[in-house]
């Protein structure tokens, strides 16, 4: 059975407590018993005193009163028996704090003899008055012997508490006495198991724990080669055990990853552990594990990526070749090309020319154009007036076949007029007929003259009609001559843009023309690079093949 540093503790420990709490018991039970000794012995010197105080008093009171009958002195005692020390005591709250019940007993049977004693000083000083001789006896014989007996029980009283000091100051010399001794007995008690607890410690606990450190000091240094040399089954031990096995173990953990570290660093990463790691450790062997294999697999993928490299450097010399010789074409291709763009550029500027030559005679044939439609609205308004004139023409005429009506109305009523006068009116019947002639004649050239004029509107009307006609056939010849104007300056502005795209595309093929320069070499260049590369890819291959992988 263990036993561990903490119960070998925990019970010395619990033998201090113990002699503790006795100690601690019996010093409290030896101080109760010491006041309560001091407390009796107190109030028992208080009632001794109290009785001889009330004795020297009861004595006087008693002379008081025996001169005051004898020789007829005034009487200054007190007839209350209750006002006097002894009986405040007996009759007073103190009572309840005396526990000898003797006392108590001879208190009660004070209480009488007290009482009669005050009040028979009145009895005797009124006897006095009537008969001294009977207050003599009276006093004498009731009175006096009355204090007497009280005098007595007072005395017994006394001799009680005597009794009681000295019972209680014995009482009280045997309590400090009992608490001394077990007060330096537990001292000592204390002091040893201390002392035993003490020496437990350095033995059981400090100097394995130096040895412990010591060792553990090596561990921290990395040193493994140690065993701590210490016999016990408590904490201790079992830590001592615990280190020396934890340094087994490291040391064989740290022989096995560096046996695998080794293997590795010689090119075998099929290397795995020999042994079975277990708590944390058990991460560190899967991290080795998983070392070896992502090396392995690794490896393994740059063996392939290297055969890819190989196989890819190959056709990439191939194709870089291949790639310097389209170059050379290219640039061929290229010179040809600049050749016919150079002959489609002179068209164009011929073209340019051509279009700005043409550019130039459509704006003058506008210009004419546009002068003969103006011309052709000023004969438009023209023949607009003549049509109005025309107009006005006719209601002239109207007028004047309306006043050759009216003449010719009027030469027939001259006729008339005339027949009616008959011979004397046959001048007037001439000039009436002349009239009517000359009415006839305004008529006939008044509508000849209509006639000719509605001729002549009808000319100016298919005047003013063929001058519309023209005029919106100028109009459309205008604004054709301005579109064959506006697509000639098009295309003048599309040649001008096009010479300066072809100057662009020169000079873009131009740059070509250095860029397959440039890529002819850098193909030349490529295609030694892939050389290079395929050269490198066989070393990496070889360099792999040392390595022994694992199997997947």
């Amino acid at each position: 059975m263990r036993h561990t540093i903490k119960q070998g503790v925990m019970i010395r420990i619990a033998i201090i407590f113990v002699v503790v709490i006795i100690s601690g018991i019996v010093t409290v039970s030896g101080m109760n018993q010491i006041r309560r000794h001091s407390e009796a012995t107190e109030l028992a010197t208080e009632i001794n005193a109290l009785v001889l105080t009330a004795e020297k008093a009861h004595y006087g009171w008693v002379e008081n009163l025996c001169s005051a009958v004898a020789m007829g002195t005034e009487f200054t005692g007190s007839s209350d028996y209750q006002g006097c020390v002894l009986g405040k005591w007996l009759y007073g709250s103190e009572r309840s704090k005396i526990e000898n019940q003797e006392i108590v007993r001879l208190m009660e049977e004070m209480k009488p003899i007290h009482q009669a004693i005050h009040e028979s000083a009145q009895q005797v000083l009124t006897l006095k008055e009537t008969d001294q001789a009977a207050a003599i006896d009276f006093y004498l014989n009731n009175t006096k012997a009355n204090v007497v007996n009280l005098v007595a029980i007072l005395d017994q009283v006394a001799q009680i508490t005597e009794k009681e000091v000295a019972a209680n100051q014995a009482g009280l010399i045997t309590s400090e006495s009992t608490t001394k001794v077990i007060s330096i007995f537990t001292v000592a008690v204390t002091l040893v198991v201390s002392i035993l607890l003490v020496v437990y410690i350095l033995k059981q606990v400090v100097k394995p724990l130096q040895v412990v450190t010591e060792s553990s000091g090596n561990l921290s240094k990395g040193n493994l080669d140690f065993e701590i040399d210490i016999k016990s089954d408590n904490e201790i031990g079992m830590l001592a055990e615990s280190l020396n096995s934890s340094a087994k173990s490291l040391k064989l953990y740290i022989s096995d990853i560096t046996k695998i570290l080794s293997r590795m660093a010689a090119g075998d990463l099929s290397s795995t552990s020999s042994i079975q790691y277990i708590g944390d450790f058990v991460e560190i062997q899967k991290a080795i594990e998983t070392i070896g294999t992502e090396m392995s697999q690794t490896m393994d993928q740059i063996h392939s990526s290297a055969s890819q490299v190989d196989a890819g450097s190959t056709q990439v010399a191939d194709g870089a070749q291949n790639l310097a010789q389209g170059a050379t074409e290219q640039a061929s291709e290229v010179d040809n090309l600049m050749n016919m763009i150079e002959q489609v550029s002179e068209q164009i500027n011929s073209n340019a020319k051509s279009a700005s030559i043409t550019t130039r005679e459509a704006d003058g044939v506008g210009e004419k154009i546009d002068q003969c439609n103006e011309q052709m609205k000023k004969m438009a308004e023209a023949m607009g007036q003549i049509s109005s004139c025309s107009g006005e023409i006719q209601h002239i005429i109207k007028t004047i076949e309306d006043i050759a009506f009216q003449t010719n109305i009027l030469a027939l009523n001259a006729a008339v007029e005339a027949a009616r006068a008959g011979s004397a009116g046959k001048g007037f019947a001439v000039v009436a007929d002349e009239v009517r002639n000359l009415a006839a004649k305004s008529a006939e050239a008044a509508k000849s003259t209509t006639e000719l004029i509605e001729k002549t509107l009808h000319v100016v009307s298919n005047g003013s009609e063929l001058t519309e006609l023209t005029q919106e056939s100028l109009h459309s010849v205008v604004e054709g001559a301005e579109i064959v104007t506006n697509q000639i300056k098009v295309i003048s502005s599309a040649s001008m843009e096009q010479e300066a795209a072809i100057g662009r595309i020169k000079d873009s093929i131009t740059q070509i023309s250095t860029v397959i320069q440039s890529n002819s070499a850098t193909s030349e260049e490529s295609a030694a690079a892939s050389q290079e590369l395929a050269g490198q890819a066989q070393v990496l291959k070889q360099l792999i093949g040392k390595f022994q992988l694992r199997k997947r």
